[in-house]
This record gives C-alpha cells, sequence and structure tokens, in this order.
C-alpha cells in the first residue's frame, strides 16, 4: 500500500507545452549565432525575441532596431519583421538550420528545481507571444540579451558565463 500525501505538489506540476535541448533568448547577432551552432551540432534550438514589439507597445519600449527614429511603419505589423530580418540576415540561416524562430515573443520566467522547489519534471520557461502563453523545457540556456550574456546547463553539463 502506497501512502500518498495530497497536498504535496510532487508528480503535480504538468509537463511543459514543447522540449528543446537549447533554447536561446535574444535574437541578436550573437544570439542567433548560438542557435546556429547548437543546430549544426544537432540539438533542437528555439530561439526567441521580444522584437518586434506591437506598434501599440513601441512608445514604452523603442526596439533597439529603430534606434529613435520611429515611422508610421511601426504600425504595420510586415514592415517590422522585415526591419528585424534588415537588422539581422542571420535569422534567416538560423531557418534553414532547422532552428524554431519565434519573433514577438518574450520570456516571462525561468524555473528550475531548488531548494525551495524539487517537483518539476524539468527546467522551464515561460514564453508569450501574441496569441498564447507556454511552457517549454529546456537542457541547456543561453540569454543574450543586447550587452551581456549567460549560458545555464543541467548538473553535470557545462556551462559558461
Amino acid at each position: 500500500m502506497t501512502v500518498r500525501d495530497f497536498h504535496a505538489i510532487d508528480g503535480k506540476v504538468p509537463a511543459p507545452d514543447a522540449r528543446f535541448d537549447v533554447v536561446v533568448v535574444g535574437a541578436g547577432p550573437a544570439g542567433t549565432a548560438a542557435a546556429i551552432a547548437a543546430a549544426a551540432d544537432g540539438a533542437s534550438v528555439l530561439l526567441i525575441d521580444e522584437n518586434p514589439v506591437p506598434g501599440a507597445l513601441i512608445g514604452s519600449d523603442v526596439p533597439y532596431f529603430y534606434g529613435g527614429r520611429m515611422t508610421a511603419a511601426v504600425q504595420q505589423p510586415a514592415r517590422m519583421l522585415e526591419q528585424v530580418f534588415a537588422s539581422n540576415p542571420a535569422l534567416e540561416t538560423a531557418f534553414a538550420a532547422g532552428v524554431d524562430v519565434r519573433l514577438g515573443t518574450c520570456a516571462w520566467g525561468l524555473y528550475v528545481n531548488g531548494p525551495a522547489l524539487r517537483a518539476l519534471p524539468e527546467p522551464m520557461l515561460g514564453i508569450a507571444d501574441a496569441e498564447a502563453a507556454t511552457m517549454v523545457g529546456f537542457g541547456r540556456l543561453v540569454l543574450r540579451p543586447a550587452r551581456a550574456i549567460w549560458c545555464w546547463a543541467l548538473p553535470g553539463g557545462t556551462s559558461r558565463g
């Protein structure tokens, strides 16, 4: 007979919606290069970037792709996407390498097991786009915001900062 603690959360946290060997947050030149390199090594890779942000949000968070020169084009999502690709042509190489590229997607939460939480099925990253918020599982996470780089790996793996 197995005794179960109905108040415990062990085994009650759902699995992530998707899983990737490597998740790269930040699709600038360095993040895109990291995603392409991981895909070349045979890893399943997700590359996300918050840009292009919706036109209504541009006034509160001007993407660095536009500098200070916003025009009426920011109200046209297709034109904004063209600007993102024009600023980083390596995104096309990432698509060709099999990287799952999701633009207009932000990371909103990172969850890993530790002293305060040991019930997760695996490390998970919360992401959201215009349609949904989901959780993705990962083996390695590369955070590549505009000015810094961090890498996190599972225990037993390697990590560099």
